[in-house]
Order: structure tokens, then sequence, then C-alpha cells
């Protein structure tokens, strides 16, 4: 996945957002990524950890209701 900061879904303006957005540390800025794979769709309130060239995400709320995936 390479160095850096990845954030996941999450909310805006009230809604549930999928995107997948990457910090540089060296360059201290955001560049939004293109996932490859199948994703949770939207989510908020989860947990992720980087394995390997991997993002596992657990948990969460999608649309209200609690999620126990691991994606």
């Amino acid at each position: 996945m390479g160095s850096g900061m990845y954030v996941y879904g999450g909310m805006s303006n009230l809604e549930e957002m999928s995107d997948l957005w990457r910090y540089d540390l060296e360059i201290r800025k955001w560049q939004c990524v293109q996932p490859i794979g199948v994703t949770p769709g939207c989510l908020k309130g989860h947990i992720a950890v980087s394995v390997g060239r991997s993002m596992l995400i657990f948990g969460g709320d999608k649309s209200g209701k609690a999620s126990d995936e691991v994606n």
C-alpha cells in the first residue's frame, strides 16, 4: 500500500462515505485512492489496519445498523 496514512469511509455532511484517501507523510498532501477488489461500501465507526499490501476493515455502522464484517 505504500507509506503514508490511509482513511476509508466516514461521514461528510451527514452522509456516509465509501472513499479511500492516503495522506503522504513526506509531502503532507491528501490523495484520493481507487481501491482494488471488493470494498465494504459506505461505512463509519469502523477500525482498519494495513497488513502488507492490504487493508483489513472490521465492524462499524452501515446505514444505522452495526456491522460485524471483516473486509
